[in-house]
């Protein structure tokens, strides 16, 4: 039995919601991240894992600091020192922004570390683990500029310009399934969209159009196992026999992954079986991500205490609000905007990983107006207390008025002291 441990989209780099670690000195999410990724080398090294399948972008950009590369190095040199194959493929924040420029990760494959295997072009690539043989179709990221020549293209449209480069995808992944041999396990890893998978919340971030396969781009009988890198929520697609997979990514990146959980895939495969019926199990282990969490207040127009009302309603949530990064969006009425204390409410989130801004969204009534008809024929005073009725206005609050009215009204020899 060979076990394969599946993951992809690390994106070392992010840093919102962070701050500086006093110990240190590193963001607070950067250490996130690392966390995240300590749980899954500490899973290969503990769990004789024969194979170490990352599914493309390593990093949040192409450049890298030098510090990140420290830190991903030092991770992958203990699966490498541990004698676990890893193989890294190339995902799209991995690329350079040029042709002919060195990945973010081609460093591991220029040094010839051991047992590291960079996949940085499509091809079939054999993998040697401590229980035998593995051959890995590896499609990575495929660059659009690169594989279309101008002049190929330059009359064809957009949706015409897609279906190209989804056929020169096809005709590569089929050269390379003719290369496979049937006596072998046999994974498929690519780092691309598929036509049907659900997207997390990276894809309103994603600019212009992004090469695209359809599943049956992906079926060949060899198969066993394909692991895809890409899109951030995990999922499993294809046939149960040999299953598409996206483990998802390690950690969450915002609020719209607030539900997501978040981990890496476990897949064994038994070599004494026949091409394509070799999986014998397929796993998902959570990891101890970041949590998020989004609290929601609306106040009520007759709340004359919503800073109370707010601690109260923290105050439930206490338990989900520790350790985690935190928004409150509270929906209110103009005249409760004054009342608001912002630091006492800061308080009230104490514990929190991270806590945003608060996100005050004032709900503006239509104004309430006496009609014509309904004012002839009224003293000011009860045109007053009918126009309190309109607008709902606390009891308490309505008599108070009314009081004040009743002394302006007053004539003025009343209000003057006698000579």
């Amino acid at each position: 039995m060979i076990r394969i441990l599946h993951f992809a989209d690390l994106h070392l780099g992010v840093e919102t919601y962070g701050r500086p670690d006093p110990q240190t000195g590193l963001n607070t999410r950067f250490l996130d991240f690392l966390r995240v990724l300590d749980e899954v080398v500490a899973f290969a090294l503990n769990s004789q894992v024969d194979l170490a399948l990352f599914c493309g972008d390593a990093y949040k950009s192409r450049d890298p600091s030098q510090t990140q590369q420290r830190e991903f190095a030092k991770r992958l040199a203990r699966l490498s020192a541990a004698g676990i194959p890893t193989f890294l493929l190339v995902g799209n924040h991995d690329l350079p922004n040029a042709p002919g420029r060195a990945t973010a990760v081609d460093i591991f494959d220029t040094l010839q570390v051991a047992n590291i295997t960079v996949a940085n072009k499509a091809a079939t690539y054999r993998i040697h683990t401590a229980k035998g043989p593995v051959q890995i179709v590896a499609l990575p990221w495929p660059r659009r500029g690169v594989l279309l020549s101008a002049e190929e293209t330059k009359n064809l449209s957009l949706e015409e310009l897609d279906r190209e480069l989804q056929r020169i995808l096809a005709d590569i992944l089929a050269v390379c399934f003719r290369e496979l041999d049937p006596a072998l396990p046999t994974v498929l890893a690519a780092h691309i969209s598929l036509a049907g998978a659900k997207w997390g919340s990276e894809r309103p971030a994603l600019l212009g159009r992004e090469p695209l396969l359809l599943q049956g781009n992906l079926s060949h009988p060899h198969l066993d196992y394909t692991a895809m890198g890409h899109i951030h929520r995990h999922q499993i697609m294809g046939p149960e026999h040999s299953p598409i997979v996206y483990p998802g990514s390690l950690e969450r990146l915002d609020f719209g992954e607030a539900q997501e959980t978040k981990g890496f895939c476990v897949v064994e495969l038994d070599p004494g079986r026949k091409a394509g019926q070799r999986l014998l199990k397929l796993d998902f282990h959570p990891v101890q991500a970041r949590r998020f969490h989004s609290i929601e207040v609306r106040l009520s127009p007759e709340d004359a205490q919503p800073t109370a009302t707010l601690l109260h309603t923290l105050e439930q949530h206490r338990q989900a609000i520790e350790d985690a990064v935190v928004r409150v969006q509270i929906h209110l009425h103009p005249h409760q905007s004054r009342e608001l204390d912002d630091a006492e409410i800061r308080r009230g989130l104490r514990g929190a990983y991270f806590a945003l801004p608060l996100a005050l969204e004032v709900e503006h009534r239509p104004r309430a107006r006496l009609s014509l008809a309904s004012a002839q024929g009224r003293t000011p005073l009860e045109t007053l207390q009918e126009y309190l009725v309109i607008k709902k206005t606390p009891a308490t609050r309505a008599q108070k008025l009314l009081q004040y009215a009743r002394r302006l009204m007053q004539p003025e020899s009343e209000d003057r002291p006698a000579p």
